[in-house]
């Protein structure tokens, strides 16, 4: 029993170690395990680790070779700029010889402007004296001028007043179908009524004015301007009432006469037949001269040249005696209402024989001009006196018509321009109603 029992023992203790010994190894078989998967983590951490470095040196190697190509790049831009620096260099400095050489320049010529600054400035001053002068001088010679053409005029044709002692101030001449009358052309207020609203009636008023002309020297523009209106239309037709008759017409260049302001002149509608429109009285004259009728009921303006072939009658109104040399007539398309204030404007032309009318009527507004040219050897009116004149007519159809102001002026002119008003000008009738020269 005590043999078994310590072979029992004997084998619990064999046991026992054995239990030990398998604890331990099992204890380092753990330890073996956890240092097993420790070093295999460790090896993915270092293999981790090494991917991390070589993808790391592998950015770092790209960055250095960039930043290698960068700096090479920028070493040659750097050179590039070395090289340009040097040429701007360079330059600059001829650049700066240039600038001194202008700058040289530039103050020679500041010395220069001085110099023609101070020339003009003289100038100047010289120019004023001698515009001071000229102005001057310019006065005198007008004056001069005015009292030469005034001496060679006083030479040439005597005094104007001594004209007027020799030919009447004024021509009155009326006529009334065929016989002549005293009634008009009649002195109303601050007008003349050349002839009433009658039927058939002619009246013209005629004054002295000098023509001096140019004596070969350019040419003249002898202008007479007459201004009035028409009252009261009538006649035999309703059309009568439509449109003004007969107008105004213009007298140029008739030549003084005793006879003229002795004599009636003729009723040249009965001895002309359909020549005139209304009762045209045509003046005495011992020489052609220019009769201009506008007609506001026919719209129409007619230039005629007339020559007295027969001797005026002292006794009355006559209807034969007159040629008609010329005749023109040109369409005109101002029609003008009672009481507009019309003007009645006539320009000779000493060069080229040319007659321009000019009609406006004020109150519209309403312009226009026509233009004639008169055969050469017809009219050629040498410097003188003559007289001028205003007048009208009616014929079946008539209104009042009114003389407002009646004038001439003669320019001298070149081939390019007028000199605008070198003769003295007469202004024979200028509202309110007085007479002047």
């Amino acid at each position: 029993m005590p043999q078994q029992h310590r072979k029992d023992r004997a084998r619990m203790g064999s046991t026992n170690v054995y239990r030990i010994l398998a604890t331990i190894f099992g204890v380092l078989f753990i330890i073996m395990l956890f240092i097993s998967i420790y070093y295999s983590d460790l090896a993915n951490y270092r293999q981790g680790l090494i991917n991390n470095i070589q993808g790391e040196y592998s950015n770092l190697y790209n960055q250095y070779q960039s930043l290698e190509y960068n700096y090479s790049t920028l070493k040659n831009s750097i050179a590039q700029c070395q090289q340009d620096l040097n040429y701007c260099s360079t330059n600059l400095l001829n650049l700066q010889s240039q600038y001194n050489q202008l700058q040289a320049q530039c103050n020679s010529s500041q010395s220069s402007v001085n110099y023609w600054k101070n020339q003009y400035y003289n100038l100047l001053s010289q120019y004023q004296t001698l515009q001071s002068q000229y102005s001057s001088l310019q006065s005198q010679y007008n004056a001069l001028n005015s009292q030469c053409q005034y001496q060679a005029l006083q030479a040439q044709y005597g005094p104007f007043q001594q004209f007027v002692t020799n030919f009447p101030a004024f021509v009155f001449l009326g006529a009334s179908y065929t016989s002549a009358t005293s009634q008009w052309p009649s002195i109303i207020g601050s007008s003349i009524l050349l002839v009433p609203s009658t039927s058939f009636v002619g009246g013209a008023v005629l004054a002295p004015s000098i023509y001096v002309s140019t004596g070969g020297q350019g040419y003249t523009v002898y202008a007479v301007d007459i201004s009035g209106n028409a009252t009261s239309p009538g006649g035999s037709y309703s059309a009568c009432y439509q449109r003004l008759s007969d107008g105004f017409t213009a007298y140029l260049f008739v030549k003084p006469s005793n006879l003229l302001s002795n004599t009636f002149g003729t009723s040249v509608s009965l001895g002309l037949s359909n020549e005139f429109g209304g009762d045209v009285v045509i003046p005495y004259s011992p020489s052609p001269y220019i009769i201009v009728e506008w007609d506001p009921w026919f719209g129409t303006v007619t230039a005629y040249v007339v020559e007295w072939t027969g001797t005026p009658s002292t006794t009355g109104i006559q209807t034969s005696g007159v040629t008609v040399l010329w005749e023109a007539s040109n369409p005109v398309n101002i029609y003008p209402s009672p009481g507009d204030d019309l003007s009645f404007n006539l320009l000779y032309f000493s060069n080229n024989n040319t007659l321009m009318v000019v009609i406006e009527d004020y109150t519209t507004g309403a312009e226009t001009t026509t233009t004639f040219v008169i055969p050469q050897g017809l009219v050629q009116p040498s410097p003188g006196i003559y007289y001028v004149g205003a007048g009208s007519q009616t014929g079946a159809c008539y209104a009042n018509w009114y003389l407002n102001s009646f004038g001439t002026v003669e320019s001298v002119c070149t081939s390019s321009m007028c000199e605008g008003s070198t003769y003295p000008s007469i202004m024979i009738l200028y509202l309110p109603g007085h007479f002047s020269w």
